[in-house]
């Protein structure tokens, strides 16, 4: 069976918490800060040690132990990242998958064990992702690949709010990514 891929586009809003409508501009927020800005130092971190985003951690280990998944910036056979800065964009590869279950991997001509996934592996799916955050705009865009039913809007999103979630706030502010229709795309 052929896998199907599709993109998925989200809106981003930042706003006062209790003001609904209060909707922050995301290139200047919380005194300065940048969201596009922002985002890019959270998966920067990622380069530099195996802490990546929402994760357990006992002795460097990464992945989201209550959920059951891992994720990590994917690299080239080079060793360099698939992270892209370009103006108002951040774009790369963000590969993820699930682990805690042991599988067999078989061959689909002879059906012959290949392999054996443990509970301690993860077989990993490249996902494309891309933020775009218009400069004086209260309205900010993501674009996510969906593998079949497979995506990574839940892993990244947990990643962005305990991110968000540590950085000091001279005010209350409500992050929100919510799915956007083809339709609401256009009028935007």
């Amino acid at each position: 069976m052929a896998q199907s891929y599709s993109l998925a586009v989200y809106s981003i809003t930042i706003n006062t918490r209790w003001k609904k409508d209060e909707k922050q501009v995301l290139s200047d927020f919380n005194n300065g800060q940048d969201f596009l800005q922002y985002i890019d130092t959270m998966m920067s971190s990622w380069k530099q040690n195996l802490n990546r985003g929402d994760q357990y951690d006992p002795v460097n280990k990464y992945g989201n132990e209550k959920e059951g998944n891992v994720f990590r910036l994917s690299r080239d056979h080079n060793g360099d990242y698939y992270l892209y800065r370009r103006g108002r964009y951040l774009s790369g590869i963000l590969e993820c998958g699930e682990y805690g279950t042991e599988e067999e991997g078989v061959d689909i001509d002879s059906g012959e064990v290949v392999f054996r996934k443990t509970s301690k592996n993860a077989l990993l799916k490249p996902f494309y992702f891309m933020f775009y955050i218009p400069e004086n705009s209260n309205i900010g865009f993501l674009i996510l690949e969906k593998i079949g039913n497979n995506g990574i809007m839940t892993v990244l999103n947990n990643a962005i709010i305990k991110y968000y979630s540590t950085t000091p706030s001279d005010n209350d502010y409500v992050l929100k990514i919510n799915p956007l229709s083809i339709d609401a795309l256009v009028e935007k």
